[in-house]
């Protein structure tokens, strides 16, 4: 399946929006991205199906949005099929957390881990802002 920058027009401005937070810009100067539901539907196709082997970042959450997991891999599908049947002590069990609510992809590990870092310094409200500014709704982003 080929994308066009039509399929998803405000995509450009989420790139910008993830590059300006990686150049340490505040998400409150980043303009937000709204997609609409026919880039919501193209964007998550984009970014979930193909990109299921690349290093990724991702955060889970669960339905009352209080908990945020951050978690890195190399193949998201197979990761969120192991959050799925985590043991009972697991983070994941514990917290219900099985919402995935964010993703962000990188060439390598090794930058993949570097952004992972970055993110659990942050405070909940800049992790947050990070998780509204593509997805408003905190829908998961499988379905």
């Amino acid at each position: 399946m080929t994308f066009t920058a039509g399929d998803f027009p405000g995509f450009f401005l989420f790139v910008h929006n993830v590059m300006s937070t990686a150049l340490g810009m505040t998400l409150l100067q980043a303009p937000s991205f709204r997609p609409t539901e026919r880039e919501w539907r193209n964007l998550k196709r984009c970014l979930i199906l193909n990109n299921m082997k690349q290093s990724t970042v991702y955060f889970l959450s669960n339905k009352n949005k209080n908990v945020l997991y951050i978690g890195v891999t190399s193949n998201l599908a197979q990761r969120l099929e192991q959050h799925k049947i985590s043991e009972e002590d697991s983070f994941s069990k514990k917290y219900n957390t099985d919402i995935l609510v964010y993703i962000e992809n990188f060439p390598t590990m090794e930058e993949v881990i570097a952004r992972e870092k970055q993110l659990k310094k942050w405070r909940r409200e800049k992790k947050n802002a990070l998780v509204e500014n593509i997805n408003p709704d905190w829908k998961d982003l499988r379905e």
